[in-house]
């Protein structure tokens, strides 16, 4: 399989993945979130086939685009529909394709701490992550300790 064609698959992937989520929206029923999580599994073996098959050079460039695009219809789902535990998922396999993807950071800290079943505990390792990356974050960690501490 060529490099084009493993990408085309990924892309197919996350372009179901989105459908799946649209779905979430309009049908309230655990069929939808089925079809959501093994879509996104799906995503996961597309992009596990694509590193396996494709040059180190590519990996990159394209592991940034996947995760933004993840990190979207994560953003979707919680900010658009309050699916916290759905949303967390994308921005988890997210974060497994592109660990330091600030935006799907920012995004599952905001799902474990305004979700209708907070988790700071959950939330601060992700936040130490940003502030490694971004030190002006170190206000975050703070403030989800405080929270775990209260």
């Amino acid at each position: 399989m060529s490099d084009d064609s493993r990408l085309n698959r990924l892309q197919d992937c996350v372009e179901a993945v989105h459908d799946a989520s649209m779905r979430i929206f309009s049908e309230a029923n655990r069929d939808a979130n089925s079809d959501y999580r093994q879509r996104l599994a799906s995503v996961g073996e597309a992009w596990r086939d694509f590193v396996a098959g494709s040059r180190e050079a590519r990996h990159a460039d394209f592991a940034d685009a996947t995760a933004s695009l993840l990190a979207r219809i994560g953003d979707d789902l919680f900010y658009g529909r309050g699916a916290a535990d759905e949303a967390i998922a994308a921005y988890d396999l997210a974060l497994a394709i592109a660990p330091r993807h600030e935006e799907s950071l920012k995004g599952i800290i905001a799902a474990y701490l305004q979700g209708s079943d907070r988790r700071p505990e959950r939330a601060l390792p992700y936040a130490e992550r940003l502030a490694a990356i971004d030190p002006r974050r170190e206000r975050d960690v703070v403030y989800i300790s405080s929270l775990i501490q209260r």
